[in-house]
């Protein structure tokens, strides 16, 4: 995708930021741009809540996958930690582990620089005043504080383990996803929530394939480059799925000129801090395959915003549609997706 095939003026003409990308956007905090990271301090009650949901999504799915089976847990991308850190609240582990290049306040879609153990212990806490007397935490019970994180599949109760030894189960590792081999173990449960900011898909299947154990399950939460908000915030446009619309060049020549003091970082948000070259599913499941992992399955689950975004791809199927088509050979059910969950076996 190098030429540059409509005129700058289409693609301008059509635009509209506060039609088509501000009312799909979560919640900023307050005195910040749309486009802004968050500004150091304690984390907001929306983190917590999406930290709340995505390890209680996550017991439920290891749950399924491996039943009661003691596992030797690994976050891939874990950011600040807390999931691998509460995992052993919840699971029988024998570590669990995170790693991620990044530090608090380093990457652009991570969490802001915070105290992680006087977060984590505020968690922690929050967790144990929504359980009930038996420890059982139930989503409806702190569903408000998820305000708008995207899911659709609402999780089964769970228990919390709260015994002294548990935090003596988990490290963090300043260590890349290409760079697994520099790990001390290997793991039979492998989680990564985020592998659209992670470039050259084969490496990191490859390398999490070896620092696997004969019976790993690899499990992925994917938020795909080919779905409405795929370009996250940092670098969507103000068209409905633009970023996969226009070529390269044409994204390029659009945010210099609708967004002057601000498109180098666009552009460098586009091209570095999400996944290249851009990759659907069904390529992930290729290049998975190929690294010797097999398919357990993948399951999409809706964005809350599905009936907007049905109306305006099928509406408008004539134009947009095609014009997705012609750069992409991506499916409606990716499209149209939320987070996406897949699983590999070994």
């Amino acid at each position: 995708m190098t030429s540059l095939k409509k005129s700058l003026s289409y693609w301008i003409d059509n635009s509209d930021i506060s039609k088509y990308l501000l009312p799909y956007l979560s919640p900023t905090s307050p005195g910040t741009k749309y486009w802004e990271s968050q500004p150091s301090g304690n984390l907001t009650d929306r983190q917590i809540g999406r930290i709340c949901l995505q390890v209680h999504q996550l017991v439920e799915k290891i749950e399924k996958t491996v039943g009661s089976k003691k596992i030797s847990f690994l976050d891939i991308g874990t950011g600040n930690g807390f999931i691998p850190r509460l995992i052993p609240y919840f699971k029988e582990v024998e570590f669990s582990h995170g790693c991620d290049p990044f530090l608090d306040g380093e990457h652009q879609t991570g969490f802001q620089k915070h105290n992680r153990d006087n977060e984590f212990l505020r968690i922690l806490e929050f967790m144990k005043s929504v359980s009930d007397s038996e420890n059982v935490m139930r989503f409806e019970d702190y569903a408000i504080k998820t305000m708008n994180e995207h899911f659709y599949g609402m999780p089964l109760p769970i228990k919390l383990i709260l015994n002294e030894e548990n935090k003596s189960f988990y490290k963090f590792f300043q260590v890349g996803a290409h760079d697994l081999e520099h790990l001390e173990n290997s793991y039979n449960f492998l989680y990564c929530k985020a592998i659209e900011h992670i470039h050259n898909w084969p490496l990191f299947f490859e390398k999490a394939f070896k620092n696997s154990s004969n019976d790993a399950i690899f499990y992925l939460k994917h938020k795909s480059y080919f779905s409405y908000l795929g370009a996250h915030r940092y670098g969507s446009t103000g068209l409905p799925w633009g970023h996969l619309r226009m070529t390269e060049k044409e994204y390029e020549n659009y945010v210099d000129r609708l967004f002057p003091d601000r498109s180098d970082q666009m552009k460098k948000f586009y091209f570095e801090g999400l996944a290249y070259p851009r990759n659907t599913v069904g390529d992930m499941i290729k290049i998975a395959s190929s690294k010797g992992w097999k398919l357990g399955s993948v399951e999409y689950e809706r964005s809350k915003n599905i009936e907007s975004f049905q109306q305006i791809l099928f509406s408008d199927e004539s134009y947009i549609y095609k014009e997705i088509k012609d750069n992409f050979d991506v499916s409606v059910d990716e499209l149209l997706s939320g987070l996406i969950h897949i699983t590999f076996t070994k």
